[in-house]
């Protein structure tokens, strides 16, 4: 470790270059409010064993002398207060050595407390080799105009993981077995450039009992992941708007959400990639509003086993570009599926080469669908231009006028 700080207050760090550091961490901030780490260098790491997950910058609490050594009270009291901008992570080119597997985070979390209010803005992460920025069991937390580029994976925003048997306790050691809930969490105006496989370039994953409340993800640029990546990948959210993002060149999929209700996903320009332009499965009162997915591999919009979603105003183009005479441009699929409305939406083939089925399929599991307005033309759908929908669901509606029973 090279910097320690713990139970302490107003903490300025500042202008530090911190160069090929062997083992645990550059800062680490423990269980301190008040304190900015701006304008510092992060270059260079060594894994002496068993330490390939190690942050430059940790953000910790007080919870053992395992966690934290030297010195006490372990009263598990978590970091508030936290600002770190205008830092540099990557590599330094010493022979040996490789860019931080993190770049800021944490990895040990106790029930009933959390990390709030760490904000970390105008940073450049560079070839990290895990995770930018992972902020574990974190609240009131903004992300906000930094730069990514080479990373194993960008933004992880993660409840306290149910399985980790010393996560889940107590301060009084008790073992409750679950998780806990987090919310405000705000990733905004942020680049993302060449990220790899380690995990999906910003993900957002809660748990059953410890689900996060009040995402925003919004006005980021993404330009190429690895082969497994997804762009935004998010689980056990509620209350979350998925706006203004522009994701190009995914591996995988460019929004893929699940287990997830009140979501809003609006006004994205989702283009090429291997996967899905955006997944939705076994979510409720979804909105997915003036979105653009043009020539993704697989299907443009997938939902499965989802209620009350509504399709306003989206245009697909292009899909299933990867394979022949598989995919939808919009499909609805899986049991439960029920209250699906389509109204103002377009779907368009490519002209050439591998197209879709359809621009729209619904199973003979969706029921109560809805759809008017839409423009479904396209002279090379592989089921043939006269047959540009298959909607086998149950007590369709096709009229405009108002739905009353």
């Amino acid at each position: 470790m090279c910097i320690s700080i713990g139970h302490a207050t107003d903490i300025l760090i500042r202008d530090l270059e911190i160069r090929d550091l062997p083992g645990f961490h550059g800062i680490e901030l423990n269980s301190t409010s008040h304190g900015a780490i701006t304008g510092c260098k992060f270059r260079g790491y060594v894994d002496p064993g068993g330490r390939d997950f190690s942050e430059a910058i940790q953000i910790d609490l007080a919870k053992s002398s395992g966690m934290f050594g030297g010195f006490g009270p372990y009263d598990h009291t978590p970091c508030e207060d936290i600002l770190v901008s205008g830092c540099h992570f990557g590599a330094s080119g010493t022979a040996g050595t490789t860019a931080w597997p993190r770049g800021i985070g944490s990895h040990s979390a106790t029930i009933t407390k959390w990390h709030r209010r760490i904000r970390i803005s105008n940073n450049s992460f560079d070839g990290l080799l895990q995770y930018a920025v992972s902020a574990y069991n974190y609240e009131d937390l903004p992300v906000n105009g930094n730069t990514f580029v080479g990373c194993g994976s960008g933004v992880r925003l993660r409840a306290v993981i149910k399985s980790d048997l010393e996560d889940t306790k107590l301060p009084d050691g008790t073992q409750t077995g679950e998780s806990q809930q987090m919310r405000n969490i705000a990733v905004t105006g942020n680049t993302f450039r060449d990220m790899g496989d380690y995990a999906h370039v910003v993900e957002c994953i809660g748990e059953t009992s410890g689900t996060i409340y009040n995402l925003a993800i919004t006005g980021n640029a993404f330009d190429n992941s690895g082969t497994t990546a997804n762009g935004v990948r998010f689980s056990y959210v509620e209350r979350a708007t998925i706006v203004g993002n522009a994701i190009a060149n995914m591996g995988n999929t460019g929004i893929s959400m699940a287990n997830s209700n009140r979501v809003i996903v609006a006004d994205n320009q989702l283009t090429w990639g291997h996967g899905y332009g955006m997944t939705v499965d076994t979510c409720s009162a979804v909105t997915l509003s003036g979105n653009q997915v043009s020539f993704p591999g697989k299907g443009g919009i997938w939902l499965s086993s989802c209620t009350d979603v509504h399709h306003r105003g989206n245009f697909v183009k292009g899909a299933g570009r990867d394979t022949n005479a598989t995919y939808y441009a919009f499909r609805v699929e899986g049991a439960g599926s029920s209250s699906i409305s389509f109204s103002g939406n377009k779907a368009r083939p490519y002209g050439s080469g591998n197209e879709c089925v359809h621009a729209l399929s619904c199973t003979t599991s969706v029921s109560l669908v809805q759809r008017y307005g839409n423009d479904w033309r396209g002279a090379t759908w592989t089921a043939g231009a006269a047959t540009p929908i298959n909607d086998s669901s149950t007590s369709q509606n096709t009229s405009s006028a108002d739905v009353l029973t």
